[in-house]
């Protein structure tokens, strides 16, 4: 069985959950969850929740990101898929990828 590694967090907007597995007890965030919904979202009180999946090359850099589960708001959707292309972890893993998963909630 894989260890899993969650990171956990929120902010004034939502919360947010990584899930790491293979080796990722060596990965470690090395970054703040840059987004911020569109002021519609807010505004107007809408719940929403996204699932990207993403693999972290043995650098440290996200290598691929997948939309699992769209929020239904393309915008939103588009922000979170940017700012994991952006994310950096310490502490690579030499030569192994990492398989993670975030999602994002808009409460």
């Amino acid at each position: 069985m894989q260890d899993q590694h969650i990171y956990s967090e929120s902010d004034r907007f939502g919360e947010y959950t990584i899930i790491m597995g293979n080796r990722s007890d060596r990965a470690k965030p090395n970054f703040r969850l840059p987004v911020i919904p569109p002021d519609w979202i807010v505004l107007e009180d809408r719940k929403a929740e996204v699932t990207l999946s993403f693999i972290l090359a043995p650098d440290g850099s996200v290598e691929k990101v997948n939309l699992d589960k769209s929020s239904g708001y393309p915008q939103l959707d588009n922000l979170l898929i940017a700012s994991v292309w952006n994310w950096k972890f310490s502490n690579p893993t030499g030569s192994e990828r990492i398989i993670g998963t975030f999602t994002y909630k808009v409460q």
